[in-house]
């Protein structure tokens, strides 16, 4: 019996039982050996037994305790289960959450690139397309320049710059060269029309006005009555090419059409105005003019659109010498022979000293600033700049909204054009081969200062890499 009840209450309920059966073993051992004495001896046998009973009873105190106790731990270990029931799903619904999340994510990041992937096209496709407008532009400004410039020669000025004004002009221009060469046509009677090197036709009264003395002021009133009247333009004539095979006759020098005196007249430094002028003879009526180059090595350079008298000398002349071709012709047809006159004593063009002392200075310092117009994106907005030289490069920066438009360091695709003329304006191609006009504030010197002091600044840039690479 007390087998089972120690394997039923376990370690705790053995160590009690054991308690107080040795007490109670005690208490009987000490009342069995204490008999004989007595009746004194029973106050103290019920003393010890109550002590014995006082210790049944808080065993069994105990004894309950412990078992409010193991129902408790149970009623816990049951809420402990539930609750790690409930942390499962909760887990489980964290991780199906999480998931869908991470869809979510992952959808919005393929979406984002999606979008990234279309506005890098749209932004390429923005930037070609600019690009190709850019050159548009420029290819337009030219152009407009160019036409511009052919107007502006023959005086057929256009009332406003705009494309149905630029036509007008260019179709009276057309309607007056038409006539004209079917005047001169005309006048050449069967003759071969002249037509060398497709060069204009100068009529002699241009140059007659500054430079045709006195006595031979008949003969010009006498070849140029149809000028007069209003029947021919004022400037250069082109001749259409001649249908026949043959050349147009070329007379002897004693007794074709010539030009006595010939000589340039003018100042031989850029900005200056040269001037080919002399007296006409023997029934000289018309003049074709053709300036050229006379390089180093030899070979001669006719100057684009240098077609007149008179020639405005600019920084693309330097260290070049400059001569004029004059082929006189009478109103029969007949050509002369060609005349050439050099400048500047048939030496070199190159700046006159204060030119060349600014220039010199501003390499020296190493870097200079030019208040410039720049062209905007239509040909009659320009815009005030500023062009910074530096040793190693140049940038134009407009002064409104302080934008840099281009800086760049120097290299040899660096060009710098100037168009024929008396004009003020310079054109730069970078080494991406876009395209900048600029101009001066109607200062054809100052204009060719800039351009020569970007030249030497190229230049200089130039000889200090080879020597970095040497």
């Amino acid at each position: 019996m007390n087998q089972e009840n120690k394997l039923r209450k376990g370690p705790s309920r053995e160590h009690d039982d054991n308690l107080v059966q040795a007490r109670r073993s005690g208490a009987s051992n000490r009342h069995d050996s204490r008999t004989p004495l007595g009746k004194g001896d029973d106050r103290l046998n019920s003393s010890q037994d109550q002590e014995a009973m006082e210790l049944a009873a808080r065993v069994g105190a105990q004894k309950e305790e412990i078992l409010i106790l193991r129902q408790q731990i149970d009623a816990a270990r049951i809420k402990e289960l539930q609750l790690l029931n409930e942390k499962y799903a909760l887990e489980r619904k964290f991780s199906d959450l999480r998931m869908a999340i991470d869809e979510k994510q992952n959808e919005a990041i393929a979406s984002a690139l999606n979008e990234l992937t279309r506005r890098r096209g749209g932004l390429e496709e923005n930037l070609k397309l600019a690009n190709d407008l850019k050159v548009a532009e420029d290819e337009r400004y030219i152009f407009t320049s160019s036409i511009l410039r052919i107007l502006a020669d023959y005086g057929v000025w256009p009332h406003a710059i705009s494309a149905s004004a630029i036509s007008s002009s260019v179709k009276i221009l057309y309607d007056q060269l038409q006539w004209s060469t079917s005047h001169v046509q005309g006048q050449m009677d069967t003759s071969p029309t002249l037509h060398i090197d497709e060069q204009p036709i100068i009529p002699v009264d241009k140059m007659s006005r500054d430079v045709v003395g006195s006595t031979h002021q008949n003969l010009t009133d006498r070849g140029l009555m149809g000028v007069r009247n209003g029947n021919m333009p004022t400037n250069s004539v082109d001749l259409p090419p001649s249908s026949h095979d043959e050349a147009p006759p070329i007379v002897s020098k004693e007794e074709g059409p010539a030009i006595e005196s010939f000589r340039i007249v003018g100042d031989a430094f850029p900005g200056g105005k040269l001037l080919g002028c002399g007296y006409p003879v023997r029934g000289t009526t018309l003049c074709m003019f053709q300036w050229v180059h006379h390089l180093a090595d030899g070979r001669t350079q006719y100057i684009k659109g240098a077609t007149n008298p008179d020639y405005v000398v600019t920084a693309d002349d330097v260290d070049k010498r400059i001569a004029v071709e004059c082929i006189p012709m009478d109103d029969k047809g007949r050509q002369g022979q060609i005349i050439k006159q050099f400048a500047n004593d048939k030496n070199k063009i190159s700046c006159d000293p204060e030119m060349q002392w600014e220039i010199d200075r501003y390499v020296g310092k190493g870097q200079v600033t030019f208040s410039v117009l720049f062209l905007m994106d239509s040909y009659d907005k320009w815009e005030s700049a500023a062009l910074v030289l530096r040793h190693s490069g140049y940038q134009i920066m407009i002064n409104r909204t302080e934008e840099v438009v281009i800086a760049e360091n120097f290299s040899r695709d660096l060009t710098i054009k100037i168009p024929p003329g008396f004009s003020t304006q310079f054109v730069l191609t970078g080494s991406n081969g876009s395209s900048y006009p600029l101009s001066t504030y109607d200062d054809v010197r100052a204009r060719d200062t800039i351009v020569l002091t970007m030249r030497m600044f190229q230049s200089k840039a130039m000889d200090y890499r080879r020597k970095v690479k040497a």
